[in-house]
């Protein structure tokens, strides 16, 4: 008898367990599962400012250095355009100042050099001309005239008007003794030379005594005594005259 009413009760206890024993383990499905995913994620934010070694290991302190690497090298590339742009600035003066310095140069050339003499005492008797024509006395015609006739006497030292080598001495016959001296592209022929005191090959300075003038120039013998001086440079000819413009 007491079997019988036992059983529905056992029954109704071992039923409400069972949903017990269901609802522990849901809530601690539930549980677990909040404790899980309420952790807190790793994500690409976190990382920022780390850097991994090649040990996995997470070193810290990084992230200043590689934001100020940019910088610097930002830095220096723009130190290199600064020298550029300061250089080219700067060129034209340098070449403006090369340029000056190329006039200066040619000034130089141009105007007398200190150290040229008067190859006599006397005065100009007939002047350089290589384009207007100009009477010839001797040869009764008109005609180019390439040198510059000086004015002297006979027997009067006629001094060399620049130093330089003597690069030949002959006797012409219409011209007399000659003397070549050669400095560099700078030639003079000194002409109506007579006891010629140089040789081929001498090397002379500015006033020294290159002969005598002689008594007669037979290709100008229509002029009184005087020497005959041609000069070239760079090898057109010029005026010896302007060896005295300063």
């Amino acid at each position: 008898m007491n079997q019988n009413h036992n059983s529905p009760a056992r029954g109704r206890f071992e039923d409400k367990g069972f949903y017990i024993i269901l609802f522990l383990c849901i809530a601690a499905v539930g549980i677990a599962g909040y404790v899980l995913f309420s952790e807190p994620k790793t994500n690409d934010d976190t990382l920022q400012g780390y850097e991994y070694s090649s040990d996995e290991s997470v070193t810290t302190g990084q992230a200043d250095e590689s934001v100020e690497i940019p910088e610097q090298t930002a830095a220096q590339t723009e130190e290199p355009e600064d020298a550029s742009d300061s250089a080219q600035e700067d060129a034209p003066e340098e070449r403006s100042e090369a340029t000056a310095g190329g006039t200066d140069e040619e000034d130089a050339e141009t105007a007398a050099p200190a150290s040229a003499v008067r190859p006599v005492e006397g005065k100009v008797l007939r002047g350089y001309s290589d384009s207007e024509l100009t009477y010839d006395e001797t040869m009764e015609d008109w005609r180019a005239h390439i040198g510059t006739d000086y004015a002297a006497t006979a027997g009067e030292s006629v001094k060399a008007m620049l130093g330089g080598k003597v690069s030949a001495v002959t006797q012409d016959n219409l011209y007399g003794g000659c003397v070549r001296v050669t400095d560099g592209d700078t030639e003079i022929l000194y002409a109506g030379l007579d006891k010629i005191a140089v040789s081929e090959g001498d090397t002379i300075s500015a006033g020294d005594v290159l002969g005598t003038a002689a008594k007669t120039l037979p290709a100008e013998a229509a002029l009184q005594t005087h020497i005959h001086v041609e000069m070239r440079q760079a090898g057109s000819t010029a005026d010896p005259e302007t060896l005295f413009i300063h």
